[in-house]
């Protein structure tokens, strides 16, 4: 039997699994980063197939980057939190004409960072981005996509955890680009 290459989706399935139980304390080489895949490999965290497909060079130049570094050097950190928040359907289709109903959102949010009474939001994307010319092109990209996400994330945050979101930040690992919005 062949083998068959996941897809697009099932990869970035295992990027986040490995985001979700990286050890932020042991990534100072891309060796470590090897290792702690291989490790949830063994532990099932993740299967070998999802193992292999994981780019461990761009979660390495993920630890580098100055987001990295702030996850790394953080006093409490949140993963893959899941939520359900309830907004009208003018929150969410500004061109809403019929009448107003309520709208139950559920998500998952990749990564908070916790300091006191404020949150930095991060949410990962393995999205190509080689297709946009300039990092502006990117970010207004990634506002379009994924503005009104993280809007929601925020909100949803702001009203369950009763903190302040301080900052929104996408990581696409694709070029290690860093995009706040």
């Amino acid at each position: 039997m062949s083998e068959q290459k996941m897809n697009s989706a099932e990869k970035g399935t295992a990027t986040h699994a490995v985001m979700q139980n990286l050890d932020y304390q042991f990534v100072s080489s891309h060796e470590d980063i090897i290792n702690q895949i291989n490790s949830m490999v063994l532990k099932e965290l993740i299967t070998q197939e999802q193992g292999k497909a994981v780019n461990s060079l761009e979660i390495f130049e993920f630890c580098q980057s100055q987001l990295g570094q702030l996850v790394a050097n953080s006093n409490q950190n949140l993963r893959e939190v899941p939520f359900s928040y309830g907004v009208s359907t003018n929150e969410i289709y500004k061109d809403w004409v019929d009448e107003e109903e309520a709208v139950l959102i559920q998500g998952i949010i990749d990564l908070l960072l916790i300091d006191g009474d404020e949150v930095i939001l991060i949410d990962f994307k393995t999205d190509r981005t080689g297709a946009f010319a300039t990092s502006d092109d990117l970010k207004q990209e990634a506002i379009r996509r994924y503005g009104v996400q993280l809007d929601l994330y925020s909100k949803a945050i702001e009203a369950g955890m009763d903190k302040l979101v301080k900052a929104k930040y996408l990581y696409f690992f694709d070029g290690g680009h860093i995009v706040e919005l």
